[in-house]
């Protein structure tokens, strides 16, 4: 059993990446975080903001990521304002997703925000 379960975890599932999506309530900015991120010693620097989605690709198995949250913008680090980690890049790369949860869409402009989040994340690639 202890085999097989090393077979499955190694051989089968493929380690997509990883997401940040943070929470925040009805007042936040339009700005929800900064973020930097250093890939083998290059630097990239931005924000995210609400509804919006951002995928960083890198070649890297790991990248250095800090997160710098404004008010009311939680991403599960107990309400610290700051996030530092080393983390697995995966098959995709990092996410940073703007969306809250649960996503409401604008019954008026639904495509269009479904259109942008799925350019946004390469969910279908040219």
């Amino acid at each position: 059993e202890k085999a097989a379960l090393e077979v499955f975890d190694k051989d089968c599932l493929i380690r997509l990446g990883t997401c940040v999506a943070p929470l925040f309530g009805n007042n936040s900015d339009k700005k929800l975080l900064d973020y930097e991120i250093n890939d083998n010693g290059q630097i990239i620097k931005g924000s995210l903001h609400i509804d919006e989605i951002i995928l960083y690709e890198s070649n890297s198995k790991n990248i250095d990521v800090s997160i710098f949250c404004n008010k009311d913008v939680n991403i599960g680090n107990h309400a610290q304002d700051s996030f530092e980690k080393n983390i697995l890049v995966g098959e995709v790369g990092l996410l940073l997703d703007g969306r809250n949860r649960p996503i409401r869409f604008n019954r008026t402009e639904r495509i269009l925000q479904i259109t942008k989040w799925s350019d946004s994340s390469k969910e279908y690639p040219l």
